[in-house]
């Protein structure tokens, strides 16, 4: 056993015997805007292909990386229970977290918690979501759950693609890539899941904007509540070395840099967060098309938009509740006019470590300053 597969599975075999948390923020109580995500592609996205046994695929099983033993080698949360914001003392401010407002309901999911489970299944005002975390990746994406009409739960494969969760469903057990929420190996292939918004934010950002939110309990009948106060992956996240089947890292940027990703016209684009947030907006043009990445003043989300209305290029500033462009006009940070029915496009950003931004954005442009 290699030292990088030793490490994932001292971890595993300690999450099933960290401080850090992170919050995506979902805004499907708002209206509708006018949306793009990041066309990333598995591989280039081949022509789907069957194994010698029948198996769909567009990633051959054989380029997986046994990450733990099996299917729920780390156990998915599939009956969440919550808490009151005012019981969850063991939250600090500056833990992170996933923070959703679905249907006028808001809640936030630890990530000390996801460190141990990496997947929730769960209705959110009836809507059927999974709220993912890959700790290798850093990457925490929110899913809608139906495909086809039919409505999947989640759970932990024990397989890596490039240091990314792989997925499965336990209604046809079609393997999944995480950070796509696309199906790789299986009857599904290549169907991809819905992606609702996503952020990242501190518990103490998210519990100002949402003083009412839910917060998912440490208790959920599966482990000691006291688990979750030890990090399995502590001091991974400065150690400039992946493993787990990635071997070669573009190095314009540490490994393990986190980066917002937004994609325009089939060119990607990764912007270091930390960058962000000093500067509190990055407003530049990528193919021709003006775009605004920032961080939202009011819980300290990140966020992208075209900043174009109309054929006019818009110079934006932001707000406490939003931005404001040269003629005065104020918008939300969902792109929706504050005062009127402009709406502009807002762009999901994902926030990865670079590595895992760079395996599916071979292509990516960096912003540098």
């Amino acid at each position: 056993m290699t030292n990088h597969m030793a490490v994932l599975f001292v971890g595993v075999m300690i999450l099933m015997a960290g401080s850090v948390s992170v919050v995506i923020a979902l805004d499907q109580q708002e209206p509708s805007a006018s949306v793009q995500s990041p066309d990333t592609e598995i591989n280039g996205s081949p022509s789907v292909q069957t194994t010698a046994d029948g198996r769909r695929y567009i990633v051959h099983p054989d380029e997986l990386e046994q990450g733990c033993p099996g299917f729920d080698c780390i156990p998915a949360i599939d009956d969440p229970a919550y808490i009151n914001a005012d019981q969850a003392s063991w939250l600090d401010n500056d833990d992170r977290v996933i923070g959703l407002s679905i249907n006028n309901v808001t809640r936030a999911y630890p990530l000390r918690i996801l460190n141990r489970h990496e997947i929730v299944n769960d209705r959110i005002g009836g809507d059927p979501v999974a709220i993912t975390y890959c700790p290798l990746c850093r990457s925490a994406v929110v899913f809608n759950r139906t495909i086809n009409g039919s409505t999947l739960s989640f759970g932990v494969s024990g397989k890596l693609l490039d240091a990314n969760l792989v997925m499965y469903d336990r209604q046809t057990e079609t393997l999944w890539n995480q950070i796509e929420g696309q199906a790789i190996v299986g009857s599904l292939v290549p169907s991809r899941l819905e992606l609702l918004y996503a952020s990242i934010t501190s518990w103490g950002d998210w519990q100002q904007a949402n003083p009412d939110t839910d917060v998912l309990a440490r208790d959920q009948g599966i482990y000691p509540v006291s688990s979750y106060d030890v990090d399995p992956y502590a001091g991974y996240g400065n150690q400039s070395v992946v493993g787990f089947g990635v071997d070669k890292v573009d190095d314009r940027l540490h490994p393990k840099k986190l980066v917002a990703g937004i994609s325009i016209e089939g060119t990607p684009k990764a912007y270091p967060v930390e960058t962000i947030k000093a500067r509190g907006m990055i407003q530049e043009s990528i193919n021709g098309t003006s775009v605004a990445v920032f961080q939202r003043k009011d819980d300290g989300r990140i966020g992208a938009l075209i900043a174009e209305y109309e054929g006019t290029r818009l110079e934006l500033t932001r707000k406490d509740h939003g931005l404001q462009d040269q003629q005065g006009r104020l918008w939300r940070y969902d792109g929706q006019q504050s005062e009127g029915d402009g709406r502009l496009t807002y762009l999901v950003p994902k926030e990865f470590y670079w590595f895992a931004w760079e395996k599916f954005n071979s292509e990516s442009l960096v912003y540098t300053e």
